[in-house]
Formats: C-alpha cells, sequence, structure tokens
C-alpha cells in the first residue's frame, strides 16, 4: 500500500499482521498469561490508532513482545528495531519516542493506555475468564 508520498510500506503493514496472528495463537499456559496477551493486544489496537500517520511507517511498526521474566508474564510493545521509514531511512523505533516525547496528541503510548484503559482492562478480565473457563 502506497500513501499520498507513494510510499510503500506493505511490508511493515503484513509482519504487524503476523505480528498479531502469532500473539492470537500463542498459548501462556497461564491465567495471569491469558490476560496479559489479551490486554496486550487490545493495547496494541489502542497505539496503533493512536499514531499520528505520514508515511505510515511507525504506525505499521509497532510489535507485541510477550517475555516471560522469573515466571512472571509481561507484554512490551514497541516499534520494530529493524523497520526504516522508507522515505526517509529513518528507524521509526527512533523517532517514535521523539513523536512520544512531543506529548499531548504525539503520546500514542500514553493516550493508548490513558484512553484506552476501560478497553484494556476488560480485554484483559475476559481473556483471564475464558482461561478459567478452559480448565474446567
Amino acid at each position: 500500500m502506497s500513501d499520498a508520498l507513494g510510499v510503500d510500506i506493505s511490508g511493515l503493514q503484513e509482519i504487524q499482521r503476523r505480528n498479531l496472528r502469532l500473539l492470537a495463537a500463542l498459548r501462556t499456559g497461564t491465567i495471569e498469561g491469558e490476560a496479559v496477551k489479551g490486554a496486550a493486544a487490545v493495547a496494541h489496537r489502542e497505539e496503533v490508532a493512536r499514531t499520528h500517520v505520514i508515511t505510515g511507517t511507525l504506525r505499521a511498526s509497532h510489535r507485541v513482545y510477550m517475555e516471560t521474566p522469573h515466571r512472571a508474564v509481561r507484554a512490551i510493545i514497541t516499534p520494530d528495531p529493524s523497520a526504516r521509514n522508507p522515505l526517509t531511512g529513518e528507524r521509526p523505533a527512533v523517532y517514535g519516542l521523539f513523536e512520544e516525547l512531543r506529548g499531548g496528541s504525539h503520546a500514542f503510548a500514553h493516550r493508548a493506555i490513558t484512553e484506552g484503559w476501560p478497553a484494556i482492562r476488560a480485554a484483559a478480565g475476559d481473556s483471564a475468564i475464558a482461561a478459567i473457563r478452559s480448565t474446567r
């Protein structure tokens, strides 16, 4: 898909779709893990929706990573460090930080959590309940 500037970000968009399919297929093995996974999927959606678009590279580069440090489960949503803006060659993982720090409507991550919290919390609860029901 090219934007008005003729920049093609379809590869980044496909990687983002694959990342979300892998997240959906992931089985954490714990109720808490399923709650974190459900919350992460919605938080990702909220963050993508709040990311300003010029070329679409920053929006298309958001990824969800699940980790289990010290037997806890956490999700990290961050721009893909290998992604590059096809127009400028810059990395959205770098300029995305500056965009976030501008604050206000530019603070996509902060806004995703504060404005999207009701949906994120509901997704965590729904995922936990589904995990409990699946163990019966």
